[in-house]
């Protein structure tokens, strides 16, 4: 008995994510890795600049939001060991180095 919702089954195929989907250039990944960047340039700039130090952090506490509501937005919301690791790495270890000085 053929299918009856034909265009239904075809949507859902056409939506599902490819195999070889490079998960390292989600857009939530792209804002993590910004985070990163932002993290290390506040701890560059804390000794001498402690403004510049606080608006880099802010904004890289800021974009931690951000990034779980592009993911959410876009679709991206696979897991994906890697990027939970290192966004705990990072928020561990951004805290860690601001509690330290």
């Amino acid at each position: 008995m053929p299918a009856k919702n034909t265009k239904a089954a075809s949507a859902v195929a056409s939506k599902a994510a490819p195999e070889d989907e490079n998960v390292f250039l989600f857009i939530p990944n792209l804002i993590g890795y910004s985070r990163i960047i932002l993290a290390a340039g506040s701890l560059y700039y804390m000794p001498e600049h402690p403004k510049t130090c606080m608006i880099m952090y802010s904004i890289s506490c800021l974009l931690d939001a951000v990034d779980g509501m592009a993911a959410r937005y876009y679709g991206q919301c696979k897991p994906a060991l890697c990027t939970a690791i290192a966004v705990l790495m990072h928020t561990r270890l951004a805290h860690k180095a601001f509690a330290a000085t």
